[in-house]
């Protein structure tokens, strides 16, 4: 007798959140409720510092993500000159950018 197995969307739910696995319907709402606010939030706070260089991120994850925006970011947070980053936007590229930003972070 084998169980059946659950929808890959409810692994990645519970990667996700597993504390809320169990959760009631109504807790569920309120959790992704908060995401959205933080995730609101945190835009905001990113387009306020890139605004001076007249850049914006509509979607932080997306935008982020080939490290370009990050490496400005982390240039107008930091008060610091980092490399330029990779023209190109083949995945290489994109990991050297995000490279670069962690480098200076760490």
């Amino acid at each position: 007798l084998t169980t059946p197995v659950p929808p890959i969307t409810d692994f990645f739910a519970m990667a996700e959140a597993p504390h809320l696995q169990d959760q009631p319907a109504e807790v569920l709402k309120q959790d992704d409720m908060w995401q959205r606010q933080q995730q609101k939030t945190f835009t905001a706070w990113v387009n306020s510092h890139l605004r001076k260089r007249s850049l914006k991120v509509e979607d932080v994850q997306k935008d982020l993500s080939d490290g370009k925006l990050l490496l400005h970011l982390m240039e107008i947070v930091g008060d610091a000159s980092l490399p330029k980053p990779a023209r190109g936007n083949m995945r290489i590229h994109k990991i050297q950018n995000v490279g670069h930003a962690f480098q200076f972070i760490a």
